[in-house]
C-alpha cells in the first residue's frame, strides 16, 4: 500500500501517466510537443513547468524574430569560421520559416518591418564586407541580405554623431513573444498534450524502459511516468546534467511609455546583437548589456542589475531618442543559455532521457529545428 494521500486512484490513473514527458513550458518545449503530436496523433504527452508562467526567456524576450545582424555574423565567422556559421544562419532561417508556417501572423503578431543595424564611426563595415555576406548568405535567403539605408539615420531621430551607418535587413521581423507562446500552448493543447504549471521537477530517475519525473507542487512530491522525457530548461538544465556545456546569460529590457511620435519602426541591433530594440506600437522596448558585466550576468537570479539599466537608460537617451526625456514604464529580466559552441545541444541523456537545450539566445529562430532533431532521436530509441 502507497503512503501518497495527495494522489487518488482517479489522478494515478488519468494524470500521471504518459508516453512524453517535456520538462520546461517555454518555446522549445512546446516546438517539440507540437513536433512529435503531429508524427504521433495518439501518444500521450505533458509538459511540466515550474513557475506559473515560463521561467527562462521564452516570454521574457525582446520579441525579435532574427538570424543574425552583419556584425555579428562577422564575429561569429570570426570565432567559429565560415562554414560553421553558414549552418547556424541556415538553421535560424528555416526555423522562422517553419515557425510562421505552423503560426500565423495572427497567432504569433509578427510584424514584418524589416532589421537595422546601427554602426559607429569605429564599428563601420565597408562596402565590400557588405557584399562578401549577402554572396554567403544568398543560398539561404535566396536574395540581398543586407545593404545600407544611411539615410534613414536623421529621419529615425538617432544621435548623428554617434550613429554613422545603419544597415538594412529585409528579412528581419519583430513578434508578440506572449501571444507567440499563448498561441503555441493552445496549439498543443488542440492536439492533446496536458500541460501542468506550479510542477517545479527535482529529479528525473533513469529506468531501464521507463522514465519517472519526481515534481512537486504545494510541497508534495508528484510522480510522473512516461517511456521518454525530454529537458527543455535551457539555462536550467545543469539541475539535470550537471556536466552539459550551458552557461546562464541573463537579458535585461526596458520599456518605455507611450510616444507621441515614435520616428521609427522594426528591429535594432547594436555592438554585435548585445544590445537591442525596437518599437512596441509607440513605445521603445531596449535590452542587452551584458557584455557590460559577463561574470555578473552568468546566472539564473531573474533580478536587474542598476548597471546595466544604467547604460540602457544611456543608450536610450544620447543614441536612440535623445530629443526627449522618456519615461521608463517597465522593467524585467530573462535567462538565456550559451556555451563553448553557439549551435544548440540535442542530444541522448541516458536510454529513455533527451535534452534539447542552450538556444543562445536565439530560442525563437532554432526552436522548431531543435524539436524535429529531439523528436528523430525520440523515434530512433
Amino acid at each position: 500500500m502507497t503512503n501518497s494521500a495527495h494522489i487518488s486512484y482517479w489522478e494515478r490513473e488519468h494524470w500521471l501517466t504518459y508516453d512524453l514527458v517535456i520538462v520546461g513550458a517555454g518555446i522549445t518545449g512546446f516546438s517539440v510537443a507540437a513536433e512529435y503530436l503531429e508524427r504521433f496523433p495518439s501518444k500521450k504527452v505533458a509538459v511540466l513547468e515550474r513557475g506559473v508562467l515560463p521561467t527562462g526567456a521564452s516570454t521574457k524576450n525582446a520579441g525579435f524574430a532574427c538570424f543574425g545582424s552583419p556584425t555579428e555574423i562577422l564575429s561569429d565567422i570570426e570565432s567559429i569560421g565560415e562554414a560553421a556559421a553558414f549552418q547556424l544562419i541556415k538553421k535560424r532561417y528555416s526555423g522562422l520559416q517553419l515557425l510562421f508556417k505552423r503560426f500565423s501572423p495572427e497567432a504569433s503578431g509578427v510584424e514584418n518591418l524589416g532589421g537595422y543595424e546601427l554602426l559607429s564611426k569605429s564599428t563601420s563595415l565597408t562596402q565590400h564586407q557588405l557584399d562578401y555576406l549577402n554572396n554567403l548568405l544568398e543560398p539561404i535567403t535566396g536574395q540581398k541580405t543586407f545593404q545600407f539605408e544611411n539615410n534613414k539615420i536623421k529621419d529615425f531621430g538617432f544621435n548623428d554623431s554617434f550613429v554613422e551607418q545603419l544597415i538594412f535587413n529585409p528579412l528581419e521581423a519583430q513578434i508578440d513573444s506572449g501571444l507567440l507562446l499563448k498561441s503555441m500552448y493552445q496549439y498543443i493543447i488542440s492536439k492533446g498534450a496536458v500541460v501542468f504549471t506550479g510542477a517545479e521537477v527535482k529529479q528525473i530517475d533513469h529506468e531501464a524502459s521507463s522514465v519517472k519525473v519526481l515534481a512537486y507542487s504545494l510541497g508534495k512530491q508528484i510522480e510522473f511516468t512516461a517511456k521518454q522525457a525530454v529537458i527543455c530548461t535551457n539555462a536550467f538544465a545543469q539541475q539535470f546534467i550537471p556536466a552539459v556545456d550551458i552557461t546562464p546569460g541573463r537579458g535585461q529590457i526596458l520599456v518605455t511609455e507611450q510616444i507621441t511620435v515614435l520616428p521609427f519602426k522594426g528591429t535594432f541591433h547594436y555592438d554585435e546583437g548585445f544590445y537591442y530594440f525596437r518599437n512596441v506600437g509607440n513605445r521603445i522596448l531596449l535590452g542587452g548589456g551584458r557584455n557590460l558585466d559577463f561574470s555578473g550576468e552568468k546566472t539564473t537570479e531573474i533580478e536587474l542589475s542598476t548597471t546595466i539599466q544604467d547604460a540602457l537608460v544611456n543608450l536610450l537617451q544620447t543614441v536612440i531618442f535623445p530629443k526627449a526625456d522618456l519615461k521608463i514604464e517597465q522593467r524585467w529580466a530573462g535567462i538565456m543559455a550559451f556555451g563553448q559552441e553557439k549551435s544548440p545541444i540535442v542530444s541522448r541523456v541516458s536510454e529513455n532521457v533527451f535534452c534539447a537545450v542552450r538556444g543562445g539566445g536565439m530560442g525563437v529562430a532554432l526552436a522548431s529545428n531543435t524539436a524535429i532533431e529531439a523528436v528523430d532521436l525520440l523515434t530512433e530509441s
